[in-house]
């Protein structure tokens, strides 16, 4: 069953501590809106319908892609923010687009290694048809912003 809802196996649980405390980090800085969160943990069948990798730090319960505010200095901030203490968060950055964004802590990788705000440019969050998807209503939650709707877990 395709569950855009579920929640992460218990083993998973400590896994995202680490991301939430940089999510408060950038939320107490005014560089994100925890509301605008797009994406956390994906189920392997929820991953494959979002056309998420195999290896997407999602399914381990480490990464949140968020959409930025609508403030020009958000991507500077965002980039100054991950040159300077990237390393010691153990921060991934992505980009989807220049303001949807990836934030994972399992540690810098070459996404990340480029200068931002290309740090990581992801591929397009496009749903692709998937036979077994078809059924799912909001097989990948970057198109809720296609149906205008926005959610965020309730811990944020």
């Amino acid at each position: 069953m395709n569950d855009e809802f579920a929640t992460p196996p218990p083993e998973l649980w400590q896994n995202m501590p680490p991301t939430l405390r940089v999510v408060a980090q950038l939320r107490d800085a005014g560089i994100i809106d925890p509301t605008l969160a797009r994406s956390v943990y994906r189920s392997e069948a929820v991953n494959a319908c979002a056309g998420g990798s195999a290896g997407s730090k999602h399914r381990e319960n480490r990464a949140i892609d968020f959409d930025l505010p609508p403030n020009p200095d958000n991507v500077a901030r965002l980039c100054e923010l991950w040159r300077e203490q990237g390393p010691a968060l153990n921060l991934g950055l992505g980009f989807y687009t220049p303001t949807a964004i990836h934030i994972d802590t399992a540690g810098l990788t070459s996404r990340s290694a480029v200068e931002c705000p290309h740090v990581g440019q992801r591929s397009s969050s496009r749903h692709v048809a998937v036979p077994q998807c078809d059924a799912f209503v909001g097989a990948t939650v970057f198109n809720s912003r296609v149906a205008g709707k926005s959610r965020a877990p309730a811990f944020l």
